[in-house]
């Protein structure tokens, strides 16, 4: 068993103290156009667009013949959108042409998966599977996709089983040889380290944007957030069975990673 730092796990495990699954669908679905448009929700992101394309294109160079893909926790389709766009431009195809790209979309919220919807269906002829549906209660196919996408979701997971049980469940979804790839806000072990990392964070956003924006965003945080370490995550997807994880970015409290099976 891995052992965490007290006030890390205590920070991340109370779960009575953060929003249940039913307050973070009203949130979304409430929210559906701020968090459906980039323009809005990119600068609270540390490297988001950076994040997002680099996970484009390593799951386009890993799999360019990728035919099914699903973005669990898809929100209103950004990250499904960018693999998109990168796998049109990899296969050669004319800038609004489509990509024959199988796709399954899953959110909590169903106001976010209508924009999902709408979004990816001008970028590929392929088939669509909408669920709304918990990330902990989806049942997914096994060895199925080719490439998992989870943008900015993890970090609802509660307590350690859920995190495991659903890392199992993405395992098995995934053919033989496909992808997994993470981005999302972690948390830091060390308490004096994290709170340097969340001062900057919160200089960043109040640069970026400005201090109403900070405060909307630290309270959203608050409430409804429990990430876990990086590297925890990495002993938990090896755990599982992956046979190859590792870190394509991280910048204070936000990280991309992919995981292979």
């Amino acid at each position: 068993m891995i052992q965490r730092d007290d006030q890390t796990a205590e920070r991340n495990i109370k779960s009575d103290e953060v929003s249940s699954p039913d307050e973070i669908r009203r949130f979304f679905s409430e929210n559906t156009d701020m968090f459906s448009d980039p323009n809005q929700i990119m600068p609270a992101l540390m490297d988001g667009k950076l994040c997002l394309e680099m996970i484009a294109s390593n799951a386009v160079r890993q799999h360019e013949q990728m035919d099914r893909v699903l973005d669990l926790g898809c929100g209103g389709g950004i990250a499904s959108s960018v693999l998109l766009d990168q796998l049109r431009f990899a296969r050669g195809l004319r800038p609004k042409e489509k990509v024959d790209v199988d796709l399954t979309l899953i959110d909590l919220s169903d106001d976010m998966l209508k924009n999902a919807e709408a979004l990816i269906r001008l970028k590929t002829t392929g088939k669509m599977t909408v669920h709304c549906a918990d990330i902990r209660d989806a049942v997914l196919p096994l060895e199925t996709y080719d490439v998992i996408l989870c943008s900015m979701v993890l970090h609802h997971l509660r307590d350690e089983r859920e995190w495991l049980d659903v890392f199992l469940n993405l395992h098995a979804a995934l053919k033989p040889g496909g992808s997994l790839f993470i981005y999302d806000l972690i948390d830091i072990v060390n308490e004096q380290v994290n709170v340097d990392m969340r001062e900057r964070y919160s200089d960043y956003l109040c640069d970026v944007v400005d201090e109403a924006y900070r405060d909307f965003c630290f309270e959203h945080i608050k409430v409804e957030d429990t990430p876990r370490p990086l590297l925890w995550q990495i002993e938990q997807l090896q755990k599982v069975g992956f046979r190859e994880v590792d870190v394509l970015h991280k910048h204070q409290i936000y990280a991309a990673f992919y995981a292979i099976k």
